[in-house]
């Protein structure tokens, strides 16, 4: 494909705006042709700001007038699955924000619509694209490092509520927060096998889940998932990341820092070297402040893939099949949390 790949956006909320316009934009071989909105001033707005060709209020108008070689839609999972389903069956690629459905039937009817027609779809999980996490793939794929022997995470968050007509908020902690940490998991070590889970609820919003993951390969991990830490200084959000190799390990956090603790001295300058040593990557705050916080977050990178999936160059960082895979884990976390038992991923 060499000519421009032409996009059509439906949604025009805050993360649309914030972070994925802005990433569209920033993609030269992208041509924003059109975008949908139901509300009229959100379309307005980012008519103005981000240029498209024409607007709509009505998707289905948009994809009967408009030659589109692929789709992105943001907004609440029930919109992912509805005009997802739409867009499929139109035979077009799609990137849909996290979570791609509200539940894993309805994302494995995405799978299938997609099987069908032939056409792929992209999930939105800006972590996999993200400086700092895609540096710590490589290092665990280094030879020095040896095959992964654990995983260990912790995720804090302020108070969580009940979303999207969902009957509790530890419920919609993991289909719309933590289901990032599922597919960061599976990035990392493969396909999960089991879960156990504990959950201790303070009240509908406040929460702390202990979870323990097994994975088909043997790899072990354990998940402090929770909503009752607010502390961070940097979004009220706290993320840390440990994946244990042969004698060394890699630590990430809040996406913003990398430390690789290898098992041989960088410097062995004898006398007067420590036990240990490590690498550490950290941006500046220079970089923080300029549009690269879009790559260094992994925004751009996931648009930058989904506009090379459609050109043939690159295979989706995530697929409908991982949005799918994601949403299992999080509904049997949640019957184990309730059950008080292991639950197997099926």
């Amino acid at each position: 494909m060499d000519e421009k790949v032409k996009i059509g956006f439906v949604g025009c909320g805050g993360h649309a705006t914030r972070s994925i316009y802005p990433s569209l934009k920033l993609i030269d071989d992208a041509e924003l042709v059109a975008i949908c909105d139901l509300r009229e001033d959100r379309l307005s707005k980012n008519k103005e700001r981000f240029c498209p060709k024409r607007i709509y209020r009505d998707v289905n108008k948009m994809l009967s007038e408009e030659k589109l070689d692929g789709v992105i839609i943001i907004g609440p999972p029930d919109m992912h699955y509805k005009i997802g389903k739409l867009c499929l069956e139109h035979r077009l690629p799609i990137f849909v924000d996290k979570p791609c459905a509200m539940d894993s039937k309805q994302a494995e009817e995405l799978v299938g619509i997609s099987r069908k027609n032939g056409v792929f779809g992209c999930v939105g999980y800006m972590k996999r694209a993200s400086t700092s996490y895609r540096m710590a793939k490589e290092i665990t794929q280094k030879e020095e490092f040896g095959e992964i022997t654990g995983i260990e995470i912790y995720f804090s968050n302020g108070p969580y509520p009940a979303i999207w007509g969902m009957d509790e908020g530890p419920h919609s902690f993991l289909i719309g927060q933590v289901i990032h940490i599922f597919n960061l998991v599976r990035f990392f070590c493969g396909e999960v096998k089991e879960v156990y889970a504990n959950l201790n609820k303070i009240d509908d919003s406040h929460f702390w889940y202990g979870i323990n993951i097994s994975f088909e390969n043997g790899i072990f991990g354990i998940m402090n998932l929770n909503s009752v830490d607010s502390s961070q200084e940097k979004w009220g959000i706290g993320e840390r990341v440990i994946i244990s190799g042969y004698e060394c390990r890699v630590e990430i956090e809040d996406m913003l820092k990398v430390r690789y603790f290898s098992k041989s001295k960088l410097l062995p300058m004898d006398g007067y070297y420590g036990r240990t040593q490590k690498i550490v990557w950290e941006p500046d705050w220079v970089e923080l402040h300029t549009c690269t916080n879009l790559g260094i977050l992994g925004y751009l990178g996931e648009i930058k893939n989904f506009i090379m999936a459609i050109q043939g160059k690159e295979k989706p960082l995530s697929s409908l099949e991982d949005g799918m895979k994601d949403l299992k884990i999080a509904e049997a976390i949640w019957e184990s949390a309730n059950k008080k038992k292991i639950v197997k991923i099926t």
